[in-house]
């Protein structure tokens, strides 16, 4: 459990690292699932669904990056994640990680299916990065700011979903709560 001083809810974690990629998954994290009604201000959207982080230590993917976020893809649908939420991107198309998201859409949640989420991206291009391009069954979601405008970072174009908060957003870090984009 990587915060459970700040009430957000946790089944298992991995590797927990303590970096800037911890710091936004429990900031994601906290927007979906933090407990509500808490001395933290922060309420998520959805406070009893259970967050399963799957963190790698960074020196462990320093010559593999693309591989090991295929592992966490699978890991995900196979110990019985509902939604893969991913806000990382990678700067080439990788045949293991579209397969590995191909296999969540079709062995997921006991051959149902999971949904697979990805950021757009933070580039500013009206392009969006793979691998929220990589299928038309990706959910590929992009950020506004409080105004309900393109936020100055993230990337738009063909296939974009749909549009969320993500510019200055209160909610958990490790160890604490604060505003993030």
């Amino acid at each position: 459990n990587i915060i459970s001083d700040l009430s957000y809810n946790t089944e298992t974690d991995i590797s927990p690292y303590t970096g800037f990629w911890r710091a936004h998954g429990t900031h994601c994290a906290g927007i979906v699932a933090a407990i509500k009604d808490n001395e933290y201000k922060i309420a998520g959207v959805a406070p009893d669904a259970k967050i399963m982080p799957i963190v790698y230590d960074a020196n462990s993917m320093t010559t593999n990056f693309q591989h090991y976020m295929a592992r966490g893809i699978r890991w995900a649908y196979e110990h019985g994640a509902d939604i893969i939420s991913n806000s990382w991107g990678c700067p080439a198309d990788n045949s293991e990680i579209n397969e590995a998201i191909m296999d969540a859409f079709r062995y997921g949640r006991q051959g149902k299916g999971c949904v697979v989420v990805f950021a757009t991206g933070n580039d500013s291009i009206d392009t969006i990065s793979y691998p929220a391009n990589c299928n038309d069954t990706i959910l590929a979601v992009g950020a506004i700011d409080s105004t309900g405008v393109r936020a100055t970072f993230s990337q738009y174009g063909a296939g974009l979903d749909l549009v969320a908060p993500g510019d200055k957003i209160w909610s958990t870090i490790p160890n604490q709560t604060g505003y993030m984009s």
